[in-house]
């Protein structure tokens, strides 16, 4: 065991531990650091959402590097009050724990985890044998050090996080000219499909979304427009850029230094929130300050990725980074600053918000109440499972949509009561949408899911724009930027991807460019983008079914077998003894605080048996007749309107006969196990 342990009080035992601490940091890097920085080198869309400036990049990759080391070495000094033979029995002990975690992840990636661990378990072993035997094993554990310093220059100068240490704060210098200055309004919602807000006959729900049908009143209403992308990190850069990306590096202005906030801040004030992306450079606009730099928040994020890289395939675990680059922040005080900076504003102030509505995950009411949510059945993943789960997925992002109409209502009557609306050159869009076919991606491109995935919302108000008016030119996310400065007579020293809507379309919808990701479908070409011929899809797209039955709050809700039951009043009885039964998660009885802003309106249970029908009421009226999956499992949510202060009631109730005429008993509730 040829290792000097030294006295604490002499020179040599320094000598020992800085080899020790040497030494971990040579495995810790194998084991730790160099698996996380791969990923996050690849990911650097996680530290734009994070907010992460170049500062916070750097000091998150010395933390991988340095901090486990330096921990377990510290962990391990204790133990020379017992002797330094044993602090250098745990030392070692820690060296080949190290061994096993490096192994047991590189096996994963080609094996199950329970065979990872086996052949780890086994390498530590035989590395703890001949790390006590062989001195040359110890000296080669120590010449591995090199590798810390390498893993992190890589990061630091060649991977996605490059750009954004590298960046620097100052806006480009771009020959601008603007001939027609006016104020600009530009909102952009999140996750938004078309067809969410139409009505059956291709109108805007008036009912549903009364503020998106104000809105087609007043504007031209681009009816046939789809996006170029159908992931936030590609799409928004290519709305705000005119160009459009595949290689999913960062959305930060080092990688486009072209967009609509450096396009017009020569000119314009900047009132801006961005959300996900980072595209207004810090000199012409203030990140948003209410969330600051999440370095926790990425931390915990990277040992949670750690983790999963024992548990799960690679493959899985790659979809999964790519579904978690980004942390949906609803922080409702990122909509007030918008609203806040458009008091006082110049007349030329460029109004700018990225709202993160109506964006999974779905946990909105249409007055602004949320509830506790869940991912009911697999309600968020890849792929829909079945017609149940997305019946009540579709129920809970149409109530979040609303929840959006109310923000633009919000801003629509400020802007006018500012005496800006008028005056502004005005477009309302979105980025993508989302699919809702069984089987099928959410937010991949699938031949049975473009006319939800591609067509997104686009209304403009301008110079050249009839109000109340419905074009039906093919449009692209990639001609919004170019008919800005159109309408503005802007002169830009660059070509555009798109094109300006005056001048006609840009791109053919029987082969339609579309950005790779991940979740896609179908498979991109060589250049990595997927070719689709969509012009058969504009008739899907107006010929969508409306939502739900009826003129009232409830009209949501009213879907599916027995929806006229929905809204009617609750027979006056108590539960009657059948062989039927449910297991509910909530009581039978809610309270609720005034004021609360927060309602406990997801119902997870079982029904007895699987096959019955059952329909819920709250407070004395029906709202619900959930549907029910082959196990008897069932979801459903409360209508917020149906909750008063107070205590409410919940009541399950046994349906049986036809719809016209159908007969419920009321049945017993057991709790559900938790």
């Amino acid at each position: 065991m040829a290792d000097p342990g030294g006295q604490p009080d002499s020179p040599s035992w320094w000598r020992v531990e800085l080899v020790r601490l040497l030494e971990l940091f040579a495995l810790c890097a194998l084991a730790f650091a160099q698996p996380l920085l791969e990923i996050y080198g690849k990911a650097g869309n996680v530290f734009v959402n994070s907010e992460l400036g170049g500062f916070g990049v750097v000091g998150f990759a010395l933390v991988l590097v340095f901090v486990p080391p330096i921990l377990l070495w510290l962990g391990s000094i204790p133990f020379r009050v017992f002797s330094p033979q044993v602090e250098l029995v745990v030392h070692r002990v820690l060296l080949g724990l190290l061994v096993v975690l490096f192994v047991t992840q590189f096996v994963n990636t080609k094996s199950v985890p329970t065979v990872a661990w086996a052949v780890g378990l086994v390498a530590g072993g035989l590395f703890l044998w001949s790390v006590f035997r062989f001195p040359a094993v110890q000296a080669w554990v120590r010449y591995l050090a090199i590798a810390p310093p390498l893993f992190l220059a890589l990061f630091v100068f060649a991977s996605d996080a490059t750009p954004i240490i590298f960046q620097g704060t100052g806006a480009p210098k771009l020959d601008v000219t603007i001939a027609s200055p006016a104020p600009v309004v530009f909102l952009l919602f999140d996750e938004l499909p078309l067809v969410s807000l139409l009505d059956g006959s291709g109108q805007i729900d008036s009912v549903m979304f009364p503020n998106f049908a104000e809105l087609a009143k007043e504007t031209t209403w681009f009816r046939n427009t789809v996006t170029v992308a159908t992931y936030t990190t590609q799409a928004v850069p290519s709305l705000l850029s005119g160009t459009v990306q595949t290689s999913g590096s960062p959305p930060i202005y080092a990688n486009y230094p072209k967009n609509l906030f450096t396009m017009l801040g020569g000119r314009m004030q900047m009132n801006v929130v961005e959300n996900v992306t980072h595209l207004c450079p810090d000199d012409l606009c203030t990140r948003f300050g209410a969330k600051g730099s999440d370095f926790s928040g990425i931390l915990g994020h990277a040992a949670d990725n750690w983790i999963e890289r024992f548990e799960q395939r690679p493959e899985r675990r790659e979809q999964q980074i790519q579904l978690d680059e980004f942390q949906v922040d609803h922080n409702p005080a990122r909509f007030d600053a918008f609203m806040t900076g458009m008091f006082g504003a110049s007349p030329e102030t460029l109004h700018f918000i990225h709202s993160l509505v109506p964006h999974f995950p779905w946990e909105f009411f249409p007055s602004g109440y949320t509830y506790a949510y869940d991912h009911p059945t697999g309600a968020f993943g890849v792929f829909w499972p079945d017609e149940t789960t997305i019946r009540l997925g579709r129920i809970r992002h149409l109530l979040q949509v609303q929840y959006a109409d109310r923000q633009l209502g919000r801003i629509m009557t400020q802007l006018k009561n500012q005496g800006i609306w008028d005056k502004a050159i005005v477009v309302v869009t979105s980025d993508h949408g989302f699919g809702f076919q069984p089987g099928h991606s959410m937010r991949g491109v699938s031949n049975e899911n473009l006319h939800e995935t591609l067509w997104i919302p686009l209304f403009i108000k301008g110079p050249g724009m009839v109000p109340g008016t419905v074009n039906e030119q093919f449009v692209t996310s990639l001609d919004v930027l170019p008919t800005i400065a159109d309408m503005l007579d802007a002169k830009v020293p660059w070509e555009f991807t798109g094109r300006s809507i005056f001048e006609g379309p840009s791109a053919d919808p029987h082969a339609l460019r579309i950005a790779k990701n991940p979740l896609n479908e179908l498979q991109a070409g060589d250049d990595g983008f997927v070719v689709v011929d969509v012009s058969d899809y504009y008739a899907k797209v107006v010929g969508y079914p409306a939502a739900g039955q009826g003129i009232d709050e409830l009209r949501v809700f009213r879907n599916g077998p027995y929806a006229s039951l929905v809204g009617l009043p609750a027979p006056a009885q108590p539960p009657t003894p059948t062989r039927e039964w449910v297991d509910v998660s909530a009581p039978a009885e809610q309270r609720v605080a005034e004021n609360n802003g927060t309602l406990p309106a997801l119902i997870h249970g079982f029904v007895h048996p699987a096959d019955a029908t059952i329909a819920i009421s709250l407070n004395g009226t029906i709202v619900g007749v959930p549907s029910i999956a082959p196990t008897g499992e069932f979801y459903w949510l409360l209508p917020d309107s149906k909750f008063v202060a107070g205590v409410n009631e919940i009541a399950y109730w046994l349906v049986t006969g036809p719809e016209s005429n159908a007969t419920l008993k009321r049945l017993s509730v057991r709790e559900l196990a938790k």
